[in-house]
């Protein structure tokens, strides 16, 4: 499986990169999550709280990106692609 995170201009490069590192977050949630129910450690719980905290900073920053590429007025490929 390959991630194209390479986008048209940054402001996509950032949407992708954002996208790949909250799916990494919510995967350490899981892990954690998981690992915490088997026994309570703190590495299970620490994994957790890192995960959620990826999750929401990445996703700060994608609606921070979303909102400067509103703002700028550039337009997605989706609607350029309409277009032609």
């Amino acid at each position: 499986m390959k991630i194209k995170i390479k986008g048209a201009d940054k402001y996509e490069t950032l949407e992708n990169l954002s996208f790949v590192l909250m799916g990494l977050g919510i995967l350490l949630v899981i892990v954690g999550f998981i690992f915490s129910s088997g026994s309570p450690n703190a590495v299970a719980g620490s994994a957790a709280i890192v995960g959620s905290f990826l999750f929401f900073a990445f996703l700060v920053a994608l609606i921070l990106t979303l909102f400067l590429k509103e703002v700028k007025g550039i337009k997605a490929e989706a609607d350029l692609a309409s277009k032609n």
